[in-house]
């Protein structure tokens, strides 16, 4: 018999060894959690509890005892009871909020244990007071700042700190109503001035902002407030205020209206805008309004009138003037622009200053013909034989033909001195054709040679004619004024 049962008693022992090491074996090697559906609940509700990560089948003893002291040995609320898991280790179960405990502003954990699989998990939660949040004070208030007249401006920004107070009663907890009323003051002051932004929020809020205008030049200084009524809970009626933030808006330059010294010049040629009553304290930039480029260096002004040069032209050009405030930078375009007309440059044509050939004695002509696209009429033109110099006038740009003002006895070279149109402007180089030459060709004479007396029958005297140039001459004459030969 004593054979027979020892080895039986080995067997069993073998067995619970185990069974004990398969149980601390799975507790080591999974992790089993409990949570509540909320942080916080008033007496009289119900918590529910859920459990995962515990063995499948698993016997689950729960218990919710006070953390510190509480009526845990003496309310039945407190003892444990048994849950089993699933088969994937879960589970949900409740437990009721004793509405006329001790449980008001406590906070209660709540342990899991495992009977079979040893695993452990717990939670808190609470009973807690409600509470009321309302603000407390300003902590920052940023913005201010100094902008130009009608520019786009930043936010003013205000920031305050709430107060949490604790009730008598459980339950949910407050965000007061508050109102955030912003104020403008033309005085650096916290009181009075005029309302201009209202919102109705709750405590949740913390920050504000406003976009000042700057519609109308001057120093305006914002403050906010923040006021609330009592709280359901705690919280007493109050309100806060901030300091000021200056905003200074600065004018703009007075308009002054750009005049062109001259409205129309000619090619190559420059005038000055000009600003009458110009203001000490401001630069005048004077701008090509095709791009807005600057067009020289800016010039200060001294409340009388100032010229802006506009620099040699060659084109028809519109011009602007940027007004800036040599201290804010303030600026402004001036109104309105001006266009300056740029008038060609009189010119003729290739080959069209011209003359004639002419005999000793002669008249002596002079040609010129303008380039019809430019001509302004009328032309005048000078013109020089390197000694004297000649006006002459030219009525139309078709070609012209005129007398040389003096004739001249020999051949003569005349040259271009200026072409001038009707618009005044000048040419004095360059020119189509330069020089005109005015070729003049001497007189041939004759001489009779030989006796003047003659006896009929005798020899005839010699005619001899002299031919001064080298072109053939063709000599015509009679005798005793008969038909010539």
């Amino acid at each position: 018999m004593i054979s027979s049962v020892l080895p039986c008693q080995r067997i069993v022992k073998a067995i619970s060894f185990f069974v004990c090491l398969f149980a601390i074996n799975f507790a080591a090697a999974q992790t089993a959690t409990i949570t509540t559906d909320q942080p916080d609940y008033p007496p009289g509700s119900t918590v529910i509890l859920m459990g995962s990560g515990f063995a499948a089948g698993d016997t689950v003893r729960l218990q919710v005892l006070h953390v510190g002291d509480g009526d845990n040995e003496t309310s039945g609320a407190h003892a444990p009871w048994i849950v089993v898991a699933d088969d994937n280790g879960n589970f949900t179960t409740t437990w009721i909020v004793p509405p006329d405990e001790d449980e008001l502003g406590a906070t209660l954990l709540t342990t899991a244990d495992g009977q079979t699989s040893g695993l452990h998990a717990e939670t808190t939660f609470t009973d807690a007071l409600r509470t009321d949040t309302y603000p407390s004070a300003f902590s920052t208030f940023t913005g201010g700042n100094s902008y130009c007249l009608n520019a786009t401006t930043s936010n003013l920004t205000a920031n305050w700190t709430n107060t949490v107070c604790n009730g008598t009663l459980n339950g949910n907890n407050t965000n007061v109503g508050i109102t955030i009323t912003w104020f403008k003051n033309t005085a650096n002051s916290t009181t009075g001035g005029t309302q201009v932004q209202q919102t109705t929020t709750n405590a949740g809020t913390t920050s504000s902002t406003f976009t000042p205008s700057s519609a109308v030049a001057g120093t305006v200084y914002y403050y906010v407030t923040v006021s609330w009524s009592a709280g359901p809970n705690c919280a007493p009626s109050g309100s806060i205020t901030s300091g000021t933030q200056a905003v200074t808006i600065n004018p703009l330059p007075t308009n002054k209206t750009p005049v062109a010294a001259q409205s129309s010049v000619c090619s190559g040629s420059s005038t000055t805008i000009q600003i009458a009553s110009s203001e000490a304290g401001v630069d005048y930039q004077l701008r090509n309004n095709a791009g807005n480029i600057n067009v020289g260096a800016a010039v200060s002004g001294n409340g009388g009138i100032i010229d802006l040069p506009t620099g040699n032209l060659t084109a028809n050009t519109t011009f602007n003037v940027l007004a800036k405030n040599a201290t804010t930078t303030c600026s402004v375009q001036l109104t309105p622009t001006v266009t300056v007309t740029v008038n060609p440059l009189p010119n003729n044509a290739s080959n069209s200053f011209s003359s004639n050939t002419i005999c000793n004695g002669d008249a002596g002509l002079l040609g010129f013909d303008a380039i019809d696209g430019s001509f302004v009429a009328p032309y005048s033109i000078q013109y020089t034989d390197g000694i004297t110099t000649w006006t002459q006038s030219i009525p139309s740009a078709a070609a012209t033909t005129f007398n040389v003002a003096v004739n001249p006895t020999v051949t003569t070279t005349y040259t271009l001195v200026s072409i001038t149109n009707g618009n005044g402007c000048t040419t004095t180089t360059g020119f189509g054709d330069a020089t005109a030459q005015i070729i003049v060709r001497p007189t041939p004479s004759t001489s009779i040679g030989g006796g003047t007396t003659v006896c009929r029958g005798g020899s005839s005297p010699n005619v001899t004619f002299t031919n001064p140039q080298s072109l053939p001459v063709t000599v015509t004459y009679n005798i005793n004024g008969g038909g010539p030969l």
